[in-house]
């Protein structure tokens, strides 16, 4: 499949990419993706296909749960699946034949999460793979095309504003601090601290030794790159 959107809107952003999540120990077996401010949008289908499972009678927080969710399968290997979608907004039904960039439902916050996002899933031959080289192209602002110097300035604290889901006024107050501690498993009380500071090392996997230098900051710049932070 080529490139194509999964939401409406053009204003969206990457919050948490595929790949090992060091909070939590397990593997994220595909990418959420957030409007600015928190905002919702209408989830569309990506590109042609039949929809092979819907879930939606969750009507808020389940834990170890999908939430309400849509299968498409595209063909004979490839599929994907759009979770968390908002109570009541889901279109289609199970058989149904869908177009790309056909609205399936909306954003939601249904499921194991308390914010809302979709969770976007790719699977070739029933296996995850991390999609972003199926709507990368298609998302602006996916990549934060920072230059890798180690230098944390203005447009990498953005960036980083931008991964997290908050205003990317490049102030890095309690408010951001917050969603960066809410990310990386640690107690949200707004605080830049050593303990915030080695979970943020331990997530890039660099040495945690709470010095935030060239190293860290150009780990965390690939990540925000690369879309995976």
């Amino acid at each position: 499949m080529g490139n194509s959107r999964v939401l409406q809107d053009a204003d969206n952003q990457v919050n948490s990419g595929y790949g090992w999540r060091a909070s939590t120990g397990s593997m994220h077996l595909g990418v959420d993706l957030v409007k600015w401010a928190g905002q919702l949008a209408f989830v569309i289908a990506h590109s042609d296909g039949v929809v092979e499972y819907v879930a939606k009678n969750v009507p808020g927080y389940l834990k170890g749960s999908f939430g309400n969710q849509v299968v498409i399968k595209h063909n004979a290997h490839e599929k994907t699946r759009y979770c968390h979608m908002k109570y009541g907004s889901i279109t289609v039904v199970e058989g149904q034949q869908v177009s790309k960039g056909q609205v399936i439902g909306y954003m939601g916050a249904t499921g194991n999460t308390t914010q809302p996002h979709l969770h976007l899933q790719y699977e070739v031959d029933g296996v995850a793979v991390d999609p972003i080289g199926i709507i990368g192209a298609d998302l602006p602002g996916i990549y934060a095309n920072l230059l890798v110097d180690g230098s944390w300035g203005d447009k990498t604290t953005k960036a980083l504003q931008k991964a997290l889901g908050v205003a990317a006024d490049g102030n890095f107050g309690p408010i951001s601090i917050k969603a960066l501690q809410t990310k990386l498993g640690v107690r949200a009380d707004g605080v830049y601290g050593p303990i915030t500071k080695e979970a943020l090392q331990t997530y890039l996997g660099v040495v945690a030794d709470g010095d935030i230098g060239p190293i860290t900051v150009k780990a965390l710049q690939t990540k925000l790159n690369n879309g995976s932070f």
